[in-house]
């Protein structure tokens, strides 16, 4: 992977519909390279797919973060029921005063408070739950994993 496959997944990280017109004309290179390019991305596994970005707060969805404790060492054991509830859309794995952190939505506070305390608090192995209710997200860099990448390309 070299500088002008990094500077493709950075447009179409900021934008997943972006032409090949474009990208080529961004890269000085021809909409065919560009769509090689992308192609061998995709098939290399670099690019798993697109998606979209949806601003749920305008929806009238909460955005919130549960992080939980866990005794002794059941993480899997918790992982695997937590992936059952519909409000969960990803669990991290984290170092720290946490084991794992769960991003959920729901559509009130009520919601967020039943999800954890009848379902989340209820599991084997819960020692402790905290939740953060996003308010609004900043973007201070638009994606360092990338910028890394290409601070150290060929």
């Amino acid at each position: 992977m070299d500088k002008t496959d990094l500077d493709i997944l950075r447009i179409l990280k900021k934008n997943s519909r972006e032409n090949l017109a474009t990208i080529a004309d961004r890269l000085n290179i021809s909409k065919a390279t560009a769509s090689r390019r992308i192609a061998k991305l995709e098939s290399s596994g670099a690019i798993s797919s697109y998606s979209l970005n949806i601003n749920y707060s305008d929806l009238g969805i909460i955005k919130s973060l549960i992080s939980i404790q866990i005794e002794g060492t059941a993480i899997d054991e918790v992982i695997e029921p937590i992936k059952s509830f519909p409000e969960i859309a990803t669990i991290s794995k984290v170092f720290g005063d946490y084991s794992l952190i769960c991003e959920a939505y729901t559509k009130s506070v009520d919601e967020l408070y039943q999800l954890i305390q009848e379902r989340v608090v209820k599991l084997p192995n819960i020692r402790n739950v905290d939740a953060s209710i996003i308010i609004a997200t900043e973007s201070s860099n638009f994606d360092p994993g990338l910028d890394i990448l290409i601070r150290n390309a060929p």
